[in-house]
Order: structure tokens, then C-alpha cells, then sequence
């Protein structure tokens, strides 16, 4: 009893701690100077966005669950993706699932979830082994929105370029990956907002999505024979808070859903990983706190303007919103090509090279309109009104 009451306060007292990036082509390993932050911030989140071929919005419901929930719990038992949602709608589609590369075959790991164009957030020991703290295999790769068996045929899969960890990182208070991809992915699938926020009785409101890949059968927890190649979901509110964790009292994991976040849900307006699965029981997650946090958005930001700078992205946007005749386009590029799609993703309308697209025929309700050059692909909402 002594050992683990020293085990867990030393979780308590846990320093920020450094960034290192392995590179997993080269095999070279840099540590980074720790980031300066106002510590006096007691939250902050990055944004999420719509991708261009996944440009619409999953229904996910806003209940909070009052059936299919085990005993004493507000979260629901796991359920299939596909019964219930199109994966290649949004969130769903910045689901990712983590494969190991050995000997030329791809070998079931982890979840992760897009959190940048080419980055992705997992847990740590889902990468390394926790006691020699060395890397599993020397080359990993993710598919968004895996499901049955079967990569989704509107995204690609990456491989991953470097892999961002803590040193000394532990379960205790450091178990985070942040993974850059070869490949910018999440323009296609859009990605997810992550961020920390220090009062409980905030983060004990909110409504929590978490998407997965449960790859065991534990029939003293779940009667699923799950095998890691399909998509689950499910839902809830969580009810437990520690300083580096937050969970959900009287519910289980499944290996297979570690680096999995748990994502505070408004639907349309905000999509945030609060922290990603460490240890099954009590769906215990590693807590984002604030160092955690900027440590990541450095990277991200920084590696993210770097890209767009190198490629001369253009940078789209929209007046008039809410809109009853006109929407206005405001860019530089001579050629591209617009879409407007329905909540559902029925495409309505399309123009090219035009900067005022006439809407008036519209119904009024939401929208979603894509903006696309040959190189990059930028979505919006816009409301029309009568």
C-alpha cells in the first residue's frame, strides 16, 4: 500500500518537461528548449476544421445517455461507427488507427486523432516500450477513418516522419505522442481542436464523444469479440478528475483504444481533446495541461506556417454570412473552383473563378461552402436567411 500511495503522489508533483523529436527516417534524436507560456491562463484550445472531402457534419446526438449505460456510469457502451454514422463525416473522419511496420506488414497498435494538417495525437507508450522507453518498430503509419478491415476510400493513409514525446515521459503524468505525418492528410479528413482546461466543474458539463479501435476480447468486461479493425464509438460525461487524469467512474477500455482521446462535443462549434487513454480502467485518460498543451501548439504552429509559407497556400474567406442573395469570395487566385453542399452532403451548387455566387434560391438554413485552387481546399458554414 505504501508503494502505490508513493507510485500515485509522485504523479502529483509532476514538472514540466521537454520536448523530444525522434526522426524516424534518420534515426536522429533533438531535444527541444522548453516553451514560455502565461501560466496565469487557466484554459485555451486550438480549433478544429472541416476537410475537404470531409466537409459535413456527423449528427451526433446531444443527448446526455439514459440507456445502454452500465450501472452507476453516464457514458454508453461501445457501439459500430458504421451503424450509425458515415465515417467520412466529421469528427469521425480524423478517427485514426496507429499500425506498426514490420518485416513489410502492417501490425495493429493503437487510436490516435488528427490535430493539424500532418499531425496526429496519441498516447506514448502506444510508440515506445515503457520500461526501455525504445520505439516498437521503426516505422509506423495511420489511416483515418480505418473501418472493417478497410481503409477509407476517400482519405489516404501516412506514414509518420517524427514522432514529438516528453522526456522521461511516464504513465504517471507524460503519456503523450504527437506524430507528424508524411502526408497532409487533414485537409482531406479536417481535424480536431485539443486544448487543457483547469476547473473540473467545467470539463464535468460538457458532452464527450471518444472514437476507437478495440482490439480484444475481454469478455469480463464486453461480450464484443472486437479484433482492432473496426470503428467504434460512444458517448457520455465524464466524472472523474485528477490533476493528470480524468476518466469515467464504473466503465473499462479495451487494448486497443490507448492514445484514443476523449473530445468535448458541441456540435458545430467546438470539437476538443481533453486528453487521450492511458490506462483502461475507469477510462482513465492523461490530462492536457497547460505546459502539455503549448508544448504541442508550438509544434504544430510552427511546422504548420512553415508548410503553408513553402507551398503558397491561399488563403480563402467569405462576407455576407449570414446571407439572403449573395455570398462574396474574397482571394487572390484567378481559378478555383466552388461548392456548396448540404447538411447531409448533397452538392447544390457549383461555380468557377467567380467571386459572387447567387444564393437566393436557396432554402434558409445552414450550409457549407468549399473553396478549392490546386492546392489547398478550405470549407466554411454559412447561414442563409430569408
Amino acid at each position: 500500500a505504501l508503494i502505490l500511495i508513493l507510485f500515485f503522489s509522485s504523479f502529483a508533483h509532476a514538472e514540466e518537461k521537454r520536448v523530444v523529436v525522434l526522426d524516424l527516417e534518420t534515426k536522429r534524436i533533438d531535444t527541444l528548449d522548453n516553451i514560455k507560456f502565461d501560466k496565469t491562463r487557466t484554459k485555451d484550445r486550438t480549433l478544429f476544421k472541416l476537410g475537404s472531402k470531409a466537409n459535413y457534419f456527423a449528427p451526433l446526438s446531444t443527448e446526455i445517455p439514459a440507456d445502454h449505460i452500465p450501472d452507476g456510469s453516464e457514458f454508453t457502451y461501445k457501439q459500430r461507427v458504421a451503424d450509425y454514422y458515415d465515417a467520412s463525416s466529421f469528427p469521425i473522419s480524423t478517427a485514426v488507427k496507429l499500425f506498426q511496420i514490420r518485416d513489410g506488414e502492417l501490425k495493429s497498435k493503437c487510436s490516435g486523432i488528427l490535430v493539424g494538417p500532418n499531425y496526429v495525437l496519441s498516447a506514448a507508450h502506444c510508440a515506445f516500450h515503457f520500461s526501455s522507453k525504445k520505439l516498437f518498430n521503426d516505422s509506423l503509419m495511420i489511416c483515418p477513418a480505418f473501418d472493417n478491415g478497410n481503409e477509407n476510400t476517400n482519405f489516404s493513409c501516412s506514414r509518420v516522419n517524427k514522432v514529438y514525446y516528453f522526456e522521461n515521459w511516464s504513465l504517471g503524468d507524460s503519456d503523450f505522442l504527437l506524430m507528424e505525418l508524411e502526408d497532409d492528410i487533414g485537409y482531406d479528413t479536417g481535424w480536431i481542436g485539443f486544448g487543457f482546461e483547469s476547473n473540473d466543474e467545467i470539463l464535468r458539463e460538457n458532452l464527450y464523444y471518444k472514437f476507437s479501435y478495440p482490439a480484444k476480447y475481454e469478455p469480463q468486461i464486453d461480450s464484443n469479440r472486437y479484433n482492432g479493425d473496426t470503428l467504434y464509438f460512444y458517448h457520455g460525461k465524464i466524472d472523474r478528475f485528477e490533476q493528470n487524469y480524468i476518466g469515467v467512474n464504473q466503465h473499462m477500455g479495451i487494448p486497443g483504444e490507448s492514445g484514443s482521446s476523449i473530445i468535448s462535443v458541441n456540435n458545430e462549434s467546438e470539437y476538443t481533446s481533453y486528453g487521450v487513454l492511458t490506462f483502461s480502467k475507469i477510462l482513465r485518460h492523461s490530462r492536457i495541461r497547460d505546459w502539455v498543451f503549448y508544448s504541442f501548439k508550438s509544434i504544430i504552429d510552427s511546422e504548420t506556417s512553415i508548410d503553408i509559407d513553402k507551398n503558397n497556400y491561399t488563403i480563402f474567406s467569405i462576407h455576407l454570412n449570414p446571407a439572403s442573395k449573395v455570398i462574396n469570395i474574397n482571394t487572390s487566385e484567378k481559378r478555383f473552383q466552388i461548392d456548396i453542399y448540404d447538411l447531409l452532403g448533397n452538392n447544390l451548387l457549383s461555380h468557377s473563378n467567380t467571386k459572387e455566387i447567387e444564393i437566393s434560391k436557396l432554402p434558409s438554413g445552414l450550409y457549407f461552402i468549399r473553396l478549392t485552387n490546386n492546392r489547398i481546399s478550405e470549407s466554411f458554414k454559412f447561414y442563409k436567411i430569408n
